[in-house]
């Protein structure tokens, strides 16, 4: 027998945008508090099921079902009450505690306070951070596929935090929130691979790269991206620059951002300077934002 307080405590750990991301459901768009699919109860064509993740509940207007998590995993895998509740104690996490966004002034964590512990990894989803995306600019629906929501604990104070996380190619994080800078694991870049691809757009951060997404209006670029993530990390790719037939640099219009683009140039590499594009603006992303 299943004790109700081990029921409610399901109801509560495990996220339905998990359970959702489990079986390959992702949200189509967010409006207020609520994430919004299209049905995996049904075969429509425009989004009207709706999750509130605070609430951890679901409405799906096109079938007229709603509930909670385990009501969602019996409509959803055929199941009775104790296969969905044995369903939800496979995806429950290890670990549930408080969070903290940090002070209200950005700050740039120095290396020596770099010692973090990754709590929990999961799909984007928490409001303030949704919210911060909007702020910049990035649409929810566009970002979802490239970051993630990453949970971790600062061993120097014990404090536990959370940001967007964008994953390098040694599988550490970079990872922004409205007031913390900072990058989890070794220093890297993120590369990004398009198939048949001669040429590279070279992006300083990974908001840059969002925002080239947004203002060109596609969801995936046609030549391979590369994410530096910091300048410190151009030697890393320099190689692989100078072997394309052409570097599209998209690099902040800054001190930092002008050294990195001579230093391409100086490697003998075919450079077309993007950063045209936002000449009036420090990065891609204050453009972006000005629109």
């Amino acid at each position: 027998m299943i004790e109700l307080q081990t029921i409610e405590q399901l109801k509560q750990a495990v996220r339905i945008t998990d359970y959702l991301y489990s079986k390959g459901f992702t949200p189509c768009n967010s409006t207020g508090k609520q994430f919004v699919y299209r049905s995996p109860l049904t075969n429509e064509k425009s989004a009207s099921f709706f999750v509130e993740p605070e609430l951890n509940v679901f409405s799906d207007f096109s079938s007229g079902e709603k509930g909670d998590n385990i009501r969602l995993v019996r409509l959803i895998d055929q199941v009775d009450f104790v296969t969905a509740i044995r369903t939800l104690q496979r995806l429950q996490p290890y670990e549930s505690v408080p969070f903290s966004l940090g002070a209200s002034k950005e700050y740039i964590l120095q290396p020596d306070q770099q010692r973090h512990e990754i709590t929990a990894i999961c799909p984007l989803q928490h409001r303030a951070l949704v919210q911060y995306l909007e702020k910049r600019a990035i649409p929810f629906a566009m970002a979802f596929n490239y970051v993630k929501e990453i949970h971790y604990r600062l061993n120097a104070d014990g404090r536990h935090y959370f940001g967007i996380g964008f994953e390098t190619d040694k599988g550490s994080w970079a990872v922004r929130s409205e007031n913390f800078k900072t990058h989890i694991g070794s220093q890297s870049v993120t590369t990004l691979e398009t198939p048949g691809s001669t040429s590279i757009n070279l992006f300083e951060g990974f908001f840059d790269f969002l925002s080239a997404l947004v203002y060109f209006r596609v969801k995936t670029m046609r030549n391979t991206a590369i994410i530096l993530n910091t300048t410190t990390n151009l030697n890393k790719v320099i190689d692989r620059l100078k072997a394309a037939q052409c570097v599209y640099t998209f690099l902040d219009n800054d001190k930092g951002g002008r050294k990195a683009l001579d230093d391409i140039k100086a490697a003998g590499c075919t450079v077309i300077d993007r950063s045209t594009l936002y000449a009036d603006y420090n990065d891609f992303n204050e453009r972006l934002q000005a629109l």
